[in-house]
Formats: structure tokens, C-alpha cells, sequence
């Protein structure tokens, strides 16, 4: 016999809208994990560290994203299942 619990969380908003998860949804599964993920990564910051120590010799002049920035999309990436990297593309080649 399966145990219920009324348990929920709430995570850090995004765009202003709060976020919670209430596990109220039955036999349901999404890619909520990455909210978890994100709270975790903000609580312990090794994508942080790890970028800090990588390192960058691109031209400033042509950076549009920080090194940071690139390594927390990879990372996230790999921990949704998309670990070939084709489902990132840039704001330049959409707008071209």
C-alpha cells in the first residue's frame, strides 16, 4: 500500500512568478529535477568555481556569453538528457 504525503517545496521565482512543487499529480513525471538542480547548484556553486578556473582566451570584444554562463548551460543540458548539444543555438543564427 502506497503512503501519501502532503508535501511540497517551493523553489526561487523565475521572470516573478513563484514556483512550487506539490507531488499532488499522481503518476506524473516531468523535467522538475532541474529546479533542483538549479537550487542546488545555487546553494553550493561549483559551476562558479569550476568556470573561475577555466581558462577563457577569447576576445572580449566578440564574448557574449560569460564562461559561466556556457558551462551552467552544459551542465543542465547533460542533466535533462541532452547530452549531444544540438538543442542550444544562439540568438544570432535564429535571428539570421
Amino acid at each position: 500500500m502506497r503512503k501519501s504525503t502532503k508535501q511540497s517545496l517551493q523553489f526561487k521565482a523565475v521572470s516573478g512568478k513563484q514556483i512550487f512543487a506539490d507531488f499532488s499529480g499522481g503518476e506524473l513525471t516531468s523535467d522538475a529535477g532541474l529546479l533542483f538542480l538549479r537550487e542546488i547548484e545555487s546553494n553550493i556553486g561549483i559551476i562558479k568555481d569550476v568556470a573561475s578556473v577555466l581558462p577563457d582566451s577569447r576576445h572580449l570584444g566578440y564574448v557574449k556569453h560569460s564562461m559561466r554562463e556556457m558551462l551552467t548551460q552544459r551542465v543542465f543540458q547533460i542533466a535533462a538528457g541532452y547530452e549531444d548539444a544540438n538543442d542550444s543555438i544562439s540568438c544570432d543564427t535564429i535571428r539570421s
